[in-house]
């Protein structure tokens, strides 16, 4: 039987580049501490990592941002093994995906305001190639 849209995670698109792209999924959680945890979707450009999907914290108050576990997949879907994961929330900096999350949840600042919604991980994997293949031919 095959799911539904609606059974499907939905994801945002916020942030691409020639090497990556990242998309935020749509079932951010609010924590007691006024943190959100959330999954991200990151897939790369080339590399033994294909795509990873992180659980991560974001603290817009605060403005700091945690890595709490990464999964790490191959081209063919295979989960590879992990490294081991700092969960210590660090400042924001400039130009990393904590950024683009802090203006996407925190700023509510859409960086891809013609960008749809993706439902599940195939289709978003699909539109990541397909940005990075655009990407990689115009530079």
């Amino acid at each position: 039987m095959r799911a539904q849209a609606a059974d499907l995670p939905t994801y945002q698109l916020i942030n691409a580049g020639s090497g990556r792209v990242d998309f935020a999924q749509q079932n951010a959680r609010h924590q007691r501490d006024g943190s959100v945890s959330l999954s991200i979707l990151t897939v790369l450009a080339s590399g033994k990592v294909a795509y990873s999907m992180s659980d991560v914290s974001l603290n817009c108050a605060a403005s700091t941002f945690a890595a709490l576990g990464t999964l790490n997949y191959d081209s063919h879907g295979q989960p590879l093994q992990a490294d081991p994961v700092d969960a210590t929330p660090r400042k924001i900096q400039d130009g990393t995906v904590g950024q683009s999350l802090k203006l996407f949840i925190c700023d509510g600042a859409d960086p891809y305001p013609r960008a749809k919604m993706i439902n599940g991980v195939p289709a978003a994997l699909s539109k990541a190639h397909d940005l990075i293949g655009a990407m990689q031919k115009g530079n």
